[in-house]
């Protein structure tokens, strides 16, 4: 995948995420056959550990949205392979 790509994703992901998108939706960005790890221990959170495919990111969506309490978003800078 090109720089340009993963920015686009990246900027997508986070676009979805911090417009309420549906997790299925989000989860469309991703290959079927992704493997997902967040590390850390697995009995802490759902959402740390391997995950596989599109449910790894729906279940991390619907999770972290029921667990976390969004207060604000602001994004100060953007890593940019021009900068």
């Amino acid at each position: 995948m090109a720089q340009n790509d993963t920015l686009r994703l990246v900027q997508e992901f986070l676009h979805l995420m911090g417009g309420g998108a549906d997790a299925t939706e989000i989860a469309k960005l991703f290959s079927e056959q992704l493997e997902w790890e967040i590390a850390g221990d697995t009995g802490a959170l759902p959402w740390i550990g391997r995950k596989s495919g599109r449910a790894a990111i729906t279940d991390f969506v619907s999770e972290s949205r029921t667990m976390l309490a969004s207060i604000r978003f602001d994004m100060q800078a953007r890593l940019d392979s021009n900068a």
